[in-house]
């Protein structure tokens, strides 16, 4: 508790009264019995407060503030305290840290009090006036960290402090912080309590309480967090490839079994991905907060079992190629039958070969443009003759985006087999029949290759028989 302390006058003993009548009639005032000392606080902490009562020293001498004709002065008795105040002023020669049996004195200003004892009937005395301090009681000691608990959450190497304060602090408005970066704390780490203010601000807020401050900071040593686990959570995302290659996607599922609520990825490549490519995954984002930690960051997946387009005439399995030749001879045969006027013109259909294309790489084609993953042609010269003569010409048929399928057969579409009829270019068996096709091979490969080979790359297997 604080402990105020009325001065105790040394020296001679106090006068029986503050009035001593000089012979000519004045009042003289001994000022210094108007000035109380007041000691507050604890011991060696103590301070010291001096007061001038002007109020009292106006009230118990009234006549030494009359004016000769018996008034008060023409400045009114509230003026003349203010005045009064304003000119008997001094200064204790020690205020702060102090103690019991130390001695503290009021000494008086270089004060002119020839002007009040012109206008009035007093004389002042000032005289130091000296006390000694007893009675100031201890101050007691206090470790407010005492009082203060930190807990420590989360993970090693992500752990978090929390500041609890317990009951029974003794002193109240004193804030403890933490003095270090308290989001990425590991087992081991040092921390620091320390006050939020400054150490002398909480340091004479205590004091004023009776406590005295022992220790301005606390180490503490991080415990207790638990250990992240290595998990590889590659072993939680499912890589699937879909599509055909060389078009193929990448699809990529978190399972429901993961240890942590989303894994965060990037991948290298997703789509336009073709057999043999590989992807791969980087893991990105902060998983200690779940106790994780990755063992690996990145996984490459190699991308297998996708269908693929067909890049060489040799990749065509035999049977397709045994299908598609069966599937000319029908369509040829069904034409002859249909549309020749004389069928029995039709004496022979043989094949000479292939020519194949696919698109050369980084070609951009437009709307307009033919474009296919694939093409294979069939190149055959048909034999024909009749009573009015007999002579060959060529035909072709095209399958296109041919697909090798996981288990190794073969994908096309045989209804959409192309023929090629030339465009108005016919050739007359007699004055009532005429066949469409091409004269020679040179006509046949400038009018399906040539016109392509600025896109295209191309296989020549055809051979005249």
């Amino acid at each position: 508790m604080k402990r105020t302390i009325c001065g105790i006058a040394l020296g001679t003993a106090a006068l029986s009264t503050a009035l001593l009548l000089s012979s000519c009639g004045r009042t003289t005032i001994n000022a210094s019995d108007y000035v109380t000392i007041n000691i507050d606080g604890f011991e060696e902490h103590g301070t010291a407060y001096a007061k001038v009562d002007v109020e009292k020293m106006m009230l118990e001498n009234p006549s030494a503030f009359e004016t000769k004709d018996g008034g008060s002065s023409l400045l009114g008795a509230l003026s003349l305290e203010v005045y009064l105040e304003e000119s008997l002023k001094g200064e204790l020669d020690k205020k702060d840290n102090l103690k019991n049996g130390d001695t503290v004195t009021f000494k008086w200003d270089d004060i002119d009090t020839k002007a009040l004892e012109k206008n009035y009937p007093v004389k002042f005395k000032l005289k130091d006036k000296k006390i000694k301090i007893e009675d100031l009681e201890e101050a007691k000691d206090l470790n407010v960290f005492d009082y203060v608990d930190v807990k420590f959450s989360g993970f090693d190497g992500k752990g978090t402090a929390l500041i609890e304060y317990k009951d029974g602090m003794p002193v109240s408005n004193i804030r403890v912080i933490l003095d270090n970066e308290t989001a990425t704390l590991s087992n081991g780490d040092k921390v620091t309590l320390k006050f939020s203010d400054d150490d002398n601000i909480v340091k004479e807020n205590c004091l004023q309480d009776g406590y005295n401050i022992t220790t301005f900071t606390k180490e503490i040593t991080v415990s207790g967090l638990e250990h992240l686990k290595d998990v590889d959570l590659f072993d939680y995302l499912e890589v699937t490839f879909s599509g055909t290659s060389p078009n193929g996607t990448a699809t990529i599922k978190q399972k429901d079994n993961s240890p942590v609520q989303y894994i965060e990825y990037t991948a290298s490549k997703t789509d336009g991905l073709s057999n043999g490519d590989t992807v791969k995954l980087t893991l990105s984002g902060n998983y200690e907060e779940s106790g994780v930690k990755p063992a690996v960051t990145e996984k490459e997946y190699t991308v297998e079992k996708l269908p693929y387009y067909i890049k060489e005439l040799s990749q065509i399995p035999e049977d397709t190629m045994e299908k598609m030749k069966a599937n000319d001879k029908d369509i040829f045969e069904a034409y002859v039958a249909s549309n020749w006027d004389i069928p029995e013109s039709f004496k022979k259909m043989t094949f000479l070969g292939n020519y194949f294309i696919k698109p050369k790489d980084g070609i951009d084609f437009s709307w307009s443009d033919d474009h296919w993953e694939n093409k294979v042609y069939f190149v055959y010269k048909i034999n024909w003759e009749n009573d009015k003569g007999k002579g060959v010409y060529y035909w072709l048929s095209g399958y296109y985006d041919m697909i090798i399928l996981e288990d190794g057969t073969c994908s096309f579409d045989l209804s959409q087999t192309n023929i090629s009829y030339p465009n108005n270019n016919y050739y007359e068996i007699d004055d009532h029949g005429y066949v469409y096709g091409y004269p020679d091979l040179d006509t046949a490969f400038s009018k399906i290759i040539t016109t392509k080979i600025d896109k295209y790359t191309y296989e020549n297997t055809v051979k005249e028989d």
